[in-house]
């Protein structure tokens, strides 16, 4: 998941990830979810997992 978080915020490339799983969901910036085929919510995560990982990635090389 870190890879994928920092291909998005190093690199500017769009990850879709599906998943029936809450913990990887939690590290997406953006939850769209579906019923049946069709777009039940669309959603934005305020405090992703990623971004915590990330700021405690920066705090280290400093």
């Amino acid at each position: 998941m870190e890879l994928l978080w920092r291909l998005n915020t190093e690199r500017g490339i769009t990850v879709l990830m599906v998943t029936h799983e809450p913990d990887m969901a939690a590290y997406a910036k953006r939850v769209v979810r579906f019923v049946d085929g069709r777009v039940a919510s669309d959603t934005s995560n305020p405090h992703p997992i990623g971004l915590k990982a990330a700021a405690a990635l920066v705090e280290e090389s400093a």
